[in-house]
């Protein structure tokens, strides 16, 4: 008889057995388990905290907050009781309330602002600590860094505006009502004054200091009167930049700072905007361990935040072959910048969350730093050129030094069309960027305002009524003559690299306010410098010199008595090309006679001072023959032509000079070489070879350069024998110019 299906029933039979035992056993132990969870102990030790102060014990079982919108789950509140369901028991590392923040934790959860794993229900899980989770919880010294996530463009506003804010509003004892990140706010005013830590967040109301003014005059014996009074309106503004950069988030802002003052944009892009020298450090908060690579060698804990803070201080110590420079930046400031950086963690957030810094920035197109000329340069420039525009040096990560950008030399002699060109172009051989054409760059208005800048740094010359009614030490003229003009137009004025100013007609016709105007303000696209920093007494002395330099009496014409005619430029343009260009060029740009097309030219001429000149013969050629006669009308058609293009042209190109380049090369290999590379490609000098920088620069540009040098580098004046080269004559500097231009190697266009 067949037994087997009795076998299989007895072996289902046990199998069923066992299953029931371990159903049996699984259901005892639950019970025992969920007793013994981290949470139901914390739970069970806030009952007993509590009760010692006479609070309630908190609810049983797993807290939780749910936003749909913000995509959270978070049960931190299971443990963390004081910020959720059960009183917050003061104090208490685990148990205490959560610090004042401008909006509600328990709706927008936790891990938001601080990361971790907020479905976790184990401590190791919850802080992120374990296998494939890469957003740990934050250290609580970069707590801060949390808002990044959703307030990505806090502003920092104008820098140097904000500083002198912060002076003026600690100067006027406005800390004696207000609270600001701790401090003042401990004398009593006749209102309740509120905390201002914040306050850049919800927006600085247009007419705070009216409204102080209206507290002032209903309470005249009072705190306020006793504190506060009228300010100026540009120290109103200045109080009212800083306050806006108070978002409650004082390391962090401290730290985004700092990172915009030492210029960390000009290499990397955050948000979009910024070069592309260096990686985009958009995300660089949300970097994982796993994908950052430490020395063997690398000092205390490997975390992100630490690896910031070395490569900030020691870039090539982290970083085998860095481009980074050395920023010269103590630990503090590491550390204050590694902060900014772990902020770098933006989420896709629904817009109904956004809040009005991020708006602001990525829905309005504003930025979230300063656009005054002062703060782009820091913002943009300042990482290699220095916060001031200095220069800077930066050893092996760059083959040459950085050049000073507001150096008074360069602003001599460079015209604001070249300043902005340098900007606009950037030089595409070296490591400059250009601003105006990247994703992420200069706006045409922002590189406006820092050629603005630049050119305000610049010193003041003396008034024209002070020289006019100045007098001179006898032969102070002359040394100044000497010191800064022979060089450019001869020993006695007979011309050489600028024109001649031994022409009588030239010094009958021209005043003293177009002298004065000449000097301080130069030709700019031409090689005659500004010459702002001479003292009046050296101005009055200078201006007496040269209406000495024609060797015979000259009287004064008094241009007001000779009203020019009326001139109609379109007929102008044709009298023009027939009887100036060939002297003054095609557009006025300057050739064997002076540039008279530029607008630094006719701003100094009064009216009827080209004619004038023209009539009383100081046109000539080379050869020393006047030009054919010309019409007064003609003459007012080729003046008004002039007068009406200058007006809205750029700077004229300017003219070229007329040199050797051969004799050039082997001046360039005796002084210039050993600074700028034999082939001009740059070494502790910048490199001249470059297309974009010969484009931009005019041949009036380079003559002064090298005749004025660059003081504070090694750049030296060649008007001059100097310890280890001979002074370039005039010739011999036209033909350094004439090599200088071959560089571009017959790529160069106007």
């Amino acid at each position: 008889m067949d037994e087997t299906p009795d076998l299989r029933l007895g072996l289902m039979t046990r199998i069923f057995a066992v299953l029931a035992v371990v159903f049996v056993a699984t259901l005892a132990i639950a019970p025992a388990r969920s007793a013994l969870t981290e949470w139901r102990d914390v739970q069970g030790r806030y009952d007993l905290a509590a009760a010692a102060v006479g609070s309630d014990p908190a609810a049983k079982g797993i807290q939780q907050i749910w936003n749909r919108e913000l995509g959270v789950v978070d049960r931190c509140t299971s443990c963390h009781l004081g910020m959720g369901p059960a009183d917050p028991l003061a104090e208490h590392p685990v148990f205490g309330p959560h610090p004042e923040i401008p909006h509600d934790p328990e709706e927008y959860a936790c891990t938001p602002c601080h990361a971790g794993q907020g479905r976790a229900t184990r401590m190791e899980a919850a802080h992120g600590h374990v296998a494939h989770w890469f957003e740990p919880l934050l250290a609580r010294e970069h707590l801060e860094a949390g808002c990044g996530s959703c307030h990505s463009a806090i502003p920092v506003g104008r820098l140097a505006v904000a500083d002198r804010g912060r002076a003026l509003f600690e100067r006027s004892d406005c800390l004696a009502c207000h609270r600001v990140e701790g401090r003042g706010g401990g004398r009593a005013a006749p209102e309740v004054m509120p905390d201002l830590s914040g306050i850049g967040l919800a927006g600085v109301p247009a007419d705070w200091h009216q409204r102080h003014l209206e507290l002032r005059e209903r309470d005249p014996q009072g705190l306020i009167a006793e504190c506060y009074g009228p300010l100026d309106p540009d120290e109103v503004e200045a109080i009212g930049e800083y306050l806006g950069g108070l978002v409650a988030m004082p390391r962090l802002s401290h730290g985004k700072r700092l990172f915009h003052e030492r210029g960390c944009r000009g290499c990397h892009q955050v948000n979009g905007v910024g070069g592309t020298e260096g990686p985009d450090l958009s995300g660089a908060g949300l970097k994982t361990e796993e994908e950052l690579v430490f020395p063997a060698d690398f000092p205390g804990e490997r975390s992100l935040a630490s690896w910031h803070v070395r490569h900030l201080m020691a870039p090539a110590e982290v970083v085998e072959d860095s481009l980074m420079p050395d920023q010269a930046l103590d630990e503090e400031e590491a550390e204050a910048i590694s902060l900014y950086l772990l902020s770098l963690r933006k989420a896709e957030l629904s817009g109904e969350y956004w809040p009005s810094d991020r708006v602001r920035v990525d829905r309005l197109g504003e930025r979230e730093f300063g656009t005054d000329g002062e703060t782009l340069i820091q913002v943009f420039c300042a990482a290699c050129h220095g916060t001031e525009g200095e220069g800077l040096s930066h050893g092996s990560v760059f083959t040459e030094a950085v050049p000073a950008i507001a150096s008074p030399d360069l602003l001599a002699v460079a015209s604001d069309a070249f300043l902005r060109r340098a900007v606009e172009e950037g030089r595409p051989s070296r490591r400059m960027p250009a601003w105006g054409a990247i994703e992420g760059g200069l706006r045409p208005d922002e590189i406006r305002r820092v050629v603005e800048w630049l050119r305000a740094g610049e010193p003041e010359p003396p008034d024209l009524a002070e020289v006019a009614t100045g007098v001179a030490p006898p032969g102070l003229g002359e040394l100044t003559y000497a010191a800064s003009c022979a060089v450019c137009h001869g020993p006695s004025g007979e011309g050489g690299i600028g024109p001649s100013l031994r022409s009588p007609a030239l010094l009958s016709l021209a005043s003293d306010g177009y002298l004065y105007e000449t000097i301080t303000e130069g030709r700019p696209g031409t090689a005659m410098p500004r010459f702002r920093e001479l003292p009046a007494d050296e101005l009055r002395g200078l201006i007496d010199h040269l209406r000495g330099l024609s060797g015979e009496p000259v009287t004064r014409v008094d241009l007001e008595e000779l009203a020019p005619r009326h001139g109609d430029p379109e007929r102008g343009a044709a009298v023009w090309r027939a009887s100036c260009a060939a002297c003054h060029g095609e557009a006025g740009e300057g050739g064997p006679g002076p540039a008279i097309g530029k607008r630094g030219f006719l701003r100094a001429a009064e009216p009827g001072f080209a004619a004038e000149s023209f009539a009383r013969g100081r046109c000539r050629d080379r050869q020393g023959n006047p030009p054919p006669a010309l019409a007064a009308q003609e003459l007012a058609d080729a003046i008004a032509w002039l007068e009406e293009r200058a007006e809205h042209a750029e700077d004229l190109a300017g003219r070229r000079v007329e040199g050797d380049p051969g004799n050039g090369e082997r001046i360039w290999r005796r002084a210039c070489a050993g600074c700028h590379g034999a082939a001009g490609e740059g070494k502790e000098g910048p490199a001249l070879a470059d297309l974009a920088f010969l484009q931009a620069a005019n041949d009036g540009f380079l003559q002064a350069t090298i005749v004025r040098g660059r003081r504070g580098t090694a750049m030296p004046s060649f008007d001059r024998d100097g310890p280890d080269h001979p002074r370039l004559s005039a010739g011999e500097i036209d033909d350094t110019v004439a090599f200088i231009r071959s560089l571009a190697g017959g790529k160069e266009q106007d």
